[in-house]
């Protein structure tokens, strides 16, 4: 809402925002919080969605709820961008502040081919979600992927190494 490209945007706050209001206001702990992305990138409806000229090769989760309809048309995807990724998190850091940061990167089993995201403006292809996710200027506590649509599919990563962008 405050950060996107108008005027496709989700008219509700996405951010931490009304949760760390809450916990300030109620004094309540510090939160870990957890942020989740699909190893690629979708849009609902009209509207800027970058890499939507790449080839994404993936299966689409025949369980999808985001289907056809008058009013949206399609569910688009496009390998993720890494640099819009790192914008919300940047833009999210004004309310986060130093709270734990975990990234969970849902989806992987969708992807047929390499996993690739933009970089910089470039797409690359990334060896595992470990190397694309050290290229988020970003302190994570904790790394989880799920190669599938139940929680044992989901799996955790608690040593972290940095890359270099």
């Amino acid at each position: 809402r405050d950060f996107g490209f108008f005027p496709n945007v989700t008219r509700a706050y996405t951010t931490s925002r009304n949760a760390m209001e809450l916990i300030t206001t109620y004094q309540l702990p510090q939160p870990e919080i957890f942020y989740i992305s699909r190893a690629y990138q979708t849009r609902h409806g009209i509207g800027f969605m970058s890499n939507e000229d790449l080839e994404l090769n993936y299966i689409p989760n025949p369980l999808e709820t985001n289907v056809y309809n008058e009013w949206q048309g399609h569910l688009r995807a496009a390998p993720l961008d890494l640099d819009l990724l790192q914008y919300a998190l940047d833009s999210d850091r004004n309310f986060s502040g130093t709270a734990s940061k975990n990234l969970v990167i849902t989806c992987l089993d969708q992807l047929t081919g390499n996993l690739t995201a933009t970089a910089g403006g470039a797409l690359r292809v990334f060896e595992t979600p470990e190397v694309m996710a050290g290229h988020l200027n970003t302190a994570w506590k904790g790394l989880y992927f799920c190669y599938g649509d139940k929680a044992t599919a989901l799996q955790s990563r608690t040593s972290i190494a940095s890359y270099d962008n």
